[in-house]
């Protein structure tokens, strides 16, 4: 990976009911010098059916199966590996040269 691509942990604890995230960039600078923000991502995940259920509670994950596919639809999901013990804090390294701020929702 390049050396400047900037990677970004994520130290925050994601509701394991599920929820929106959003993945957000800045936009051009509008002419009052205001920032836009872009978003370039977006998942509304959940822990119940269709989506992969058995990471509820076990301290694995849900991973992408691949990224070209539609972000936002559970069938482009699978049960991922164990990243934490059950019920402890959870990182995740993002590695997009974007910024990540929560969702309105």
């Amino acid at each position: 990976m390049p050396t400047d691509v900037p990677i970004y942990q994520y130290t925050g604890a994601l509701d394991n009911g599920g929820e929106t995230v959003e993945l957000s960039r800045p936009g051009v600078v509008d002419p009052d010098g205001t920032v836009p923000w872009v978003v370039v991502d977006s998942v509304k995940y959940n822990n119940k059916a269709p989506w992969p259920v058995g990471a509820d509670g076990t301290g694995r994950s849900i991973a992408k199966i691949s990224p070209g596919l539609y972000t936002n639809d559970p069938a482009n999901w699978q049960l991922g590996s164990l990243t934490a013990p059950p019920a402890a804090p959870m990182a995740r390294k993002l590695r997009w040269s974007t910024w990540v701020r929560p969702s309105p929702w």
